[in-house]
């Protein structure tokens, strides 16, 4: 476990010379470590490497397109909705709703039976 005020110094957060001198061997060994990390990372690698390594990878065949459309079909896609979109399918599908044959509730007070239907009153 690495010490707070190391941590806190490795941050930037604050100078050297707020550490307690027992942090100081274990802060040189730090240091040194960043510098030599910073070294390997302005190398680069050859350029024969890339070939190499693409070479050992194995070739996939491309996926059949009954495949990838299945796929597409299975997976989840993320939906994008305007809102006026949704509105005027809203009203669209209400406006359906109200046109089709049969689709809305019978009236009150129209029974099953017909307009010849004899009726008691008591």
């Amino acid at each position: 476990m690495i010490h707070p005020d190391l941590q806190r110094y490795l941050d930037g957060e604050i100078p050297r010379d707020a550490l307690p001198p027992e942090l100081s061997q274990e802060t040189g060994e730090w240091e040194a470590l960043l510098a030599s990390a910073a070294e390997l990372r302005a190398e680069r690698a050859p350029a024969w490497l890339e070939g190499r390594v693409m070479s050992t990878l194995s070739a996939q065949p491309a996926p059949s397109l009954w495949r990838t459309a299945w796929g597409w079909l299975l997976h989840p896609q993320p939906v994008r909705l305007r809102p006026i979109g949704v509105m005027l399918a809203g009203a669209a599908a209400l406006l359906l709703f109200w046109i089709w044959p049969g689709a809305r509730p019978p009236l009150p007070g129209a029974g099953a039976a017909g307009p010849g239907a004899a009726a008691q009153f008591t």
